[in-house]
């Protein structure tokens, strides 16, 4: 039997392999009990929100005197202010939608879908210390966060109208609460759902999304798991969960704000591209500015 002839009879890899490997990896990974996932394009570090992190770059420090909860009360007082909501809108409901438009807030993204946060793990972000003429790399592990919910509390409202500096016990025991007092537990992280606004519902469909209230600005690392997703696998990754779940960029930013969001990503790279088109068409002589 020749090398060619022994080579034909070998079993052709199954296809996917690698991703379904990693996939069953995500999976004995989780603890027993409900689970909600959060991926990103690359390691942060510490798994934040979006006050918190503006803290950071304006070197505030994070502290009693700076609490991200109270920036986040003054932000949603006043984007009530000018007539955007009518009296009786929830403090979630003005969440859920500062969230949706991309403002900062106590809120974490997660997803009770371990499927959607892989396709956020693997939709990578330019590498913007990158400076020269080439498209950016884009060549950074990605990571999905499992953080089990035994425990965390449910909230169904915010209620910043609680005096912060009352201290009283809090009953841990219970599963579930209708609001957060800050004055008892501040510091606890809490689970929330989306609102179903006219703006979210579309999206909070199709990404399961689940939010993580952390008035504190951060979850600790002790309280979450999580997975590297190497670079050299986010491509086949995608091409997986569009074959397989419908997750791709038309379904799961499937909506204008989304669409704009999404094109964020590639904005840097699609520059570079341009640039190096319109040097090829002048190295070949053609009039760049009309045919």
């Amino acid at each position: 039997m020749t090398d060619s002839e022994d080579m034909a009879r070998q079993p052709e890899q199954e296809p996917f392999q690698d991703v379904r490997k990693l996939i069953e990896n995500i999976q004995k990974a989780c603890p027993e009990g409900d689970c909600i996932f959060r991926g990103e394009p690359r390691d942060y570090g510490e798994v934040s929100s979006g006050i918190y992190r503006l803290g950071q770059r304006l070197e505030v420090e994070n502290s009693d005197s700076f609490r991200p909860v109270d920036i986040e009360r003054m932000y949603v007082e006043k984007a009530r202010g000018p007539g955007h909501y009518s009296p009786g809108t929830s403090n979630a409901e003005i969440l859920t939608d500062l969230r949706h438009y991309g403002g900062s807030t106590t809120l974490i993204d997660f997803s009770h879908s371990m499927f959607a946060a892989l396709f956020f793990a693997c939709n990578s972000e330019p590498d913007k210390t990158d400076k020269t003429d080439e498209p950016d790399k884009t060549d950074k592990d990605g990571r999905l966060i499992i953080l089990p919910t035994k425990g965390i509390r449910t909230l169904t409202e915010i209620d910043y109208s609680k005096d912060r500096k009352k201290e009283h016990d809090l009953d841990l025991s219970r599963a579930s609460l209708t609001e957060i007092d800050y004055s008892k537990d501040w510091k606890k992280i809490a689970l929330l759902a989306p609102a179903r606004t006219q703006h979210s519902r579309a999206r909070v469909d199709v990404q399961s999304s689940v939010f993580v209230h952390a008035p504190e600005g951060f979850i600790g690392k002790s309280t979450f798991t999580s997975i590297k997703i190497p670079w050299g696998l986010k491509t086949e990754c995608k091409i997986y969960l569009q074959r397989y779940h419908n997750i791709h960029e038309q379904t799961v930013y499937n909506d204008l704000i989304g669409y704009i969001e999404n094109e964020k990503t590639y904005q840097e790279a699609m520059v570079y591209l341009s640039r190096g088109l319109a040097k090829g068409r002048g190295s070949d002589g053609e009039d760049i500015s009309g045919q």
